[in-house]
C-alpha cells in the first residue's frame, strides 16, 4: 500500500517505501515539538524531575498522560507503516519479531534524542536487513544479532560506569586547602 515505483527504481528494486519519508517527517516534527516548544519543555521537565516540574507550575499528570498518548501514536504509526509498507496486509503477527525490544535498544543507543534515535534505528535496521545477505556469504545470520547485542551492552555499560563514577564522587570528601588552614581559615 505504501510501496512506490519511484523508490524501487531509486534503490534497485528494494522494499523501501513511502513509510521511510513518513518516519523522517515524524522525527522532525517530534524533535521540533520536544526541543522548540513550551509544550515540549513541560514534557521534558516532567520526565527529568516530576517534583521539580510540579514546583515550576507544570501540570505533571497532564504531561504524563500526553506523553503516553504521543508514545502510543508513534508506536501505532510505526506498526501501520510496517504492516502497510512492508507486508501490504494486516494479518502479520507471526512476522512481527522483536520490534518492541528493538525499539527499546534503539532508544537506549540513540540516547533518547530524536536524531540519535533516527541514526540508531537506521543502524539496527541495516543490521537486520543485512542478515540474509550475510548468509549468502556463509556468515551465520546470528552475527547481526551478536553485533546488535554488543552495541546495546557497551552503551548500557557506559551508562553504568557513569553512574558508578557519580556515586563515587558524591561519597568522596572534599580536601581542605592547607594554606587556608595555616591562616586560621577553613576552605568550604
Amino acid at each position: 500500500m505504501l510501496g512506490s515505483e519511484f523508490f524501487k527504481q531509486l534503490t534497485n528494486n528494494s522494499r523501501l517505501h513511502w513509510g521511510f519519508v513518513i518516519v523522517i517527517i515524524a522525527i522532525i516534527a517530534y524533535w521540533f515539538i520536544i526541543e522548540k516548544t513550551s509544550f515540549g519543555y513541560s514534557l521534558r521537565a516532567t520526565g527529568f524531575n516530576k517534583e521539580g516540574a510540579r514546583y515550576a507550575g507544570i501540570r505533571v499528570n497532564k504531561s504524563i498522560i500526553l506523553s503516553i498518548m504521543i508514545s502510543g501514536f508513534l508506536a501505532g504509526l510505526a506498526g501501520a507503516i510496517v504492516v502497510q509498507g512492508t507486508f501490504g496486509y494486516g494479518r502479520v503477527m507471526v512476522a512481527m519479531d522483536n520490534y518492541g525490544f528493538d525499539g527499546i535498544a534503539v532508544a537506549l543507543v540513540g540516547g533518547c534524542n530524536a536524531i540519535g534515535i533516527m541514526l540508531a534505528g537506521m543502524l539496527f535496521g541495516l543490521l537486520k536487513v543485512a542478515q540474509p545477505l550475510l548468509q549468502t556469504y556463509g556468515v551465520p545470520k546470528e552475527i547481526g544479532d551478536i553485533i546488535s547485542s554488543s552495541i546495546v551492552f557497551f552503551v548500557a555499560l557506559q551508562y553504568a560506569i557513569q553512574l558508578v563514577i557519580l556515586k563515587l564522587k558524591a561519597r568522596k570528601p572534599k580536601k581542605k586547602d592547607p594554606s587556608l588552614a595555616m591562616q586560621g581559615g577553613d576552605s568550604k
